[in-house]
């Protein structure tokens, strides 16, 4: 129980639900079945837990993403450097990159030249380069690139099969919710029709609504009235 109050407080920490908070004061069961809904609206790609919080997710199989992984003991060097070239991958911003490279010694040769680099993906290869075989790097800058510029046509990525066009896996809570939303774009949707035709409770649909909003950027309005919540979705 101990271990679920833990990782409750931190899916309502990270998650930021306005309603229906975790019920640490309640039973197992209700805490349990409030840490499942919450991990449904996980967004595995941006939201971020501890270690911790991932082992216990784990180990009572709600935890959908990238485990975290037992190593046997290597050498300090090796683990360092390890530690670095997963920074490097996992850096959002070009300002992060050049961060690293003011830090550490390691990137003292390119110091010199961060503002030649005009993407993070070609500053964050010679970083992996200069990790992997630091001999080959030498103190220069980047070559320059003769690019021609072509007329882009805009793409829309399609949703994985397995998911809706929100992220949300096909099947679960999340999704039954979505599918109210794109089923009726620019429309009224109520509150109570939510509740209705997907069979949630109040707090898990506003708890997903307001998930919506701020994780996944719709422009969903709220109007409130006597009785009732009225949601619309427009893109």
């Amino acid at each position: 129980m101990k271990d679920l109050i833990k990782v409750a407080n931190e899916l309502q920490k990270v998650m930021d639900f306005e309603e229906g908070g975790p019920p640490v004061d309640g039973t197992e069961k209700e805490l349990t079945k409030w840490v499942e809904e919450a991990v449904d609206e996980i967004d595995y790609e941006t939201d971020k837990f501890s270690d911790e919080a991932v082992r216990i997710l784990t180990e009572i199989g709600l935890w959908k993403g990238q485990k975290v992984e037992e190593v046997e003991e290597v050498e300090e060097v090796e683990e360092v450097e390890d530690n670095l070239m997963d920074q490097i991958k996992a850096a959002g911003q070009m300002k992060d990159l050049k961060i690293i490279c003011k830090d550490l010694d390691e990137f003292k040769p390119i110091r010199g030249y961060l503002t030649k680099y005009k993407t993070m993906k070609e500053l964050r290869e010679v970083m992996l380069e200069m990790l992997e075989e630091p001999a080959k790097v030498k103190e220069t800058e980047p070559a320059k690139k003769v690019v021609k510029k072509e007329k882009k046509i805009p793409i829309t990525k399609k949703a994985k099969s397995d998911s809706t066009v929100f992220g949300h896996k096909t099947g679960s809570q999340a999704a039954k919710i979505d599918a109210e939303f794109l089923s009726n774009i620019g429309k009224n949707l109520t509150l109570s029709t939510i509740i209705k035709n997907t069979e949630l409770s109040t707090a898990r649909i506003r708890s997903h609504v307001s998930h919506l909003i701020k994780n996944k950027e719709l422009n969903i309005s709220i109007t409130k009235t006597d009785d009732d919540l009225v949601y619309k979705y427009t893109k």
